[in-house]
Parts: structure tokens; C-alpha cells; sequence
């Protein structure tokens, strides 16, 4: 459950996502999301801390964020508006 709702949040974010998209992927009930997690909140929360403790225990908690911040800035980019600054001639250089 947590894998297939940690890559609907990624591929949708968390305000698009829902409990229905959550259980449909992780082939589960919607009841089922909610006696384990409580809300999407509780999902995502423990999604991170799936992610935080993972396989990494001998990582550095920081190391760990920072590498979960540039996967999922890895997966976006192709997604992303330019930069103001890089795209404003007068304050890229």
C-alpha cells in the first residue's frame, strides 16, 4: 500500500491523490486505507518514514532526506516551469 501510494504522490502529488486512487493501485478497499493509515495524512506520513528508515540505517537521517528530495526532483523535472531568475535576462547573470 505504502509503495503505491508513494508513487501516485509523486506522479500526481498529494492534493490530487486519493484514498479510491491509493487503494485501486495497492489492490486493497478504501476501509482497508483507512483502518491501517486513518486518513491520507497517516499514509503519507508513514510513507516517509518508509522512506526516511528504508534501507538506509547506517545513512545519515539528513543524507536520506536530501536523497529522497533529489529523486523526486529527478522525477519531476521534466515538469517544471522555467526558472523566473534563469528566464529573466536581467537577473540571470
Amino acid at each position: 500500500m505504502i509503495e503505491a501510494a508513494a508513487s501516485l504522490f509523486v506522479e500526481q502529488g498529494f492534493g490530487a491523490t486519493s484514498i479510491d486512487q491509493i487503494a485501486a493501485a495497492a489492490e486493497v478497499s478504501a476501509p482497508t486505507i483507512y483502518a491501517t493509515f486513518g486518513s491520507k495524512a497517516g499514509v503519507l506520513a508513514r510513507a516517509i518514514d518508509v522512506a526516511v528508515v528504508g534501507d538506509y540505517a547506517d545513512v545519515p537521517v539528513v543524507d536520506r532526506v536530501l536523497s529522497l528530495i533529489e529523486e523526486a526532483g529527478r522525477r519531476h523535472s521534466g515538469n517544471l516551469p522555467p526558472s523566473p531568475i534563469s528566464s529573466t535576462p536581467s537577473m540571470s547573470g
